[in-house]
């Protein structure tokens, strides 16, 4: 059998989704008021003046050395950003990776400020000197070791005074798994934790893109937000996680059955939005139920009673219909009343209605009928057999 290729796209995009990570960590951790603040002046940015490069590696032995790009290009963009930064009184890179204690990053917090610039400019020396060894990190050194009137060496040695080196940070996988153990959602039921970790992903990705100028995540928004869901499960709710309202669905859905129903009403109008509904609840059930079972026949046993009251739905439509006269054009115009009646008349398992439940909801509906033999389509044997 030939081996699984590695899928490169996807661990490219674990770096930007380590962020969100990092960035509901701190959030959970800091004081009321507090905002967090991610691409503006790098990585991440916190009112308490903490400024984060983050460097994922999931191979959880990889190693950052002292001629490693992940710390020259850092520190380039410190320079680089020097006025901008000013105000921050630690520049954190913060790393997967792990250090050897030998080694100048592993030594570095035991060093005064001297040593740091001493030994660095010795490691910058070594790397001028061999620079068909290490071409990659060349132009860094040479541009950070590049002084003039503007950018002074004092003025390195100030970055290098507030530079943190936070190896050995949990991976993407630990982390998560650290989150929905955090002793900030202790008071969510554990069988919801782990859908209100991805919630809280996804309010912080959806704010990246709804952000009109700056992408800040607020610790009292996440706060509410943890309080507001863990009511509403009290209550006999579901977390859902936030919607893009024009997320697109890919061709296989609209190859569905409950999608062909929809067509054979015929009701074109309404096919798109159904398959988005779909889309999201099949997507949130694969998410929820990827560990737990009991969640998935949680999810099946309430498609089962939806079923049950659709059919009943067009059983009391079939005998308002059979006692007048009927044409073509009658049925397909009944079978559009009861399609939008069905669709609209779901009852929500949110205490708030939201849109995102809603969603969810309508959704379930198209799911029952991709597994049934349920037709939307009302025709004279449905009212023969009235």
């Amino acid at each position: 059998m030939a081996a699984s290729p590695k899928n490169n796209a996807a661990l490219s995009q674990l770096g930007n989704l380590y962020q969100y990570l990092v960035v509901l960590k701190l959030c959970l951790e800091s004081a009321p008021g507090s905002i967090i603040n991610l691409e503006q002046l790098g990585d991440i940015t916190t009112s308490s003046g903490y400024q984060y490069e983050v460097k994922h590696h999931d191979n959880q032995t990889h190693i950052l050395n002292d001629t490693h790009i992940d710390f020259w290009k850092t520190l380039k963009n410190w320079v680089d950003n020097f006025e901008l930064l000013q105000s921050f009184s630690n520049l954190v890179l913060l790393t997967s990776s792990i250090v050897k204690e030998n080694s100048l990053l592993g030594q570095w917090h035991s060093l005064s400020i001297s040593e740091r610039h001493c030994r660095l400019k010795l490691q910058a020396d070594l790397v001028l000197a061999n620079r068909n060894a290490f071409k990659t990190i060349t132009p860094l050194v040479r541009s950070i070791y590049s002084f003039d009137s503007e950018y002074t060496e004092d003025k390195l040695k100030n970055i290098l005074s507030r530079l943190v080196i936070k190896h050995s940070s949990d991976r993407a996988i630990e982390m998560y798994n650290g989150l929905i153990a955090h002793n900030a959602l202790m008071a969510v039921p554990i069988k919801s934790r782990a859908n209100m970790v991805r919630s809280l992903l996804g309010m912080i990705a959806v704010k990246g893109i709804t952000g009109t100028s700056t992408w800040d995540i607020e610790r009292d928004e996440i706060q509410h937000h943890v309080i507001s869901q863990t009511a509403m499960i009290n209550k006999g709710g579901r977390i859902y996680y936030p919607d893009l309202e024009n997320a697109e669905c890919n061709e296989d859905i609209l190859r569905h059955r409950c999608i062909e129903e929809i067509r054979s009403i015929p009701y074109e109008k309404q096919i798109l939005s159904a398959a988005q509904d779909y889309y999201y609840y099949t997507l949130t059930v694969s998410i929820t139920a990827e560990d737990d079972p009991y969640i998935l026949n949680d999810f099946l046993r309430i498609e089962k009673g939806i079923g049950a009251d659709l059919n009943l739905e067009k059983t009391e439509c079939c005998l308002t219909l059979a006692s007048t006269p009927i044409n073509d054009g009658a049925l397909i115009t009944a079978t559009k009343k009861f399609f939008i009646k069905a669709v609209k008349s779901i009852p929500s398992s949110d205490p708030d209605g939201s849109a995102e439940a809603k969603k969810f909801n309508r959704g379930m509906i198209h799911s029952y009928v991709n597994t049934s033999d349920f037709r939307w389509r009302i025709t004279q044997v449905d009212l023969d057999d009235q």
